[in-house]
């Protein structure tokens, strides 16, 4: 599951990840962020990962990386709280 966080802020989009998410709420994430993103040129980006637990099925992480490639460059900042198993791409 997913949920939207820091609604009464215009300047971020705020998003936490909880347990297995599914290729669909995936889906229902990218159209979440391409409204949030009409809005606001910009904003910056918390994603909160302490519980995340992965992905449900394969078709759900090629869902992810779609979403990752569609906005690599829309948001000025991004934060990321969770497990240092999910960034793997940072320097720790």
């Amino acid at each position: 599951m997913f949920k939207e966080t820091l609604t009464e802020r215009d300047d971020v989009i705020g998003l936490v990840c909880e347990g297995k998410l599914t290729e669909t709420e995936f889906k229902q994430m990218h159209a979440l962020l391409h409204e949030r993103l009409g809005t606001t040129d910009n904003p910056g980006l918390v994603l909160d990962l302490t519980s995340f637990e992965g992905y449900e099925e394969p078709s759900a992480m090629l869902e992810d990386l779609k979403v990752d490639i569609a906005h690599a460059n829309d948001f000025g900042r991004i934060a990321v709280v969770g497990e240092r198993r999910w960034c793997t791409g940072a320097r720790l």
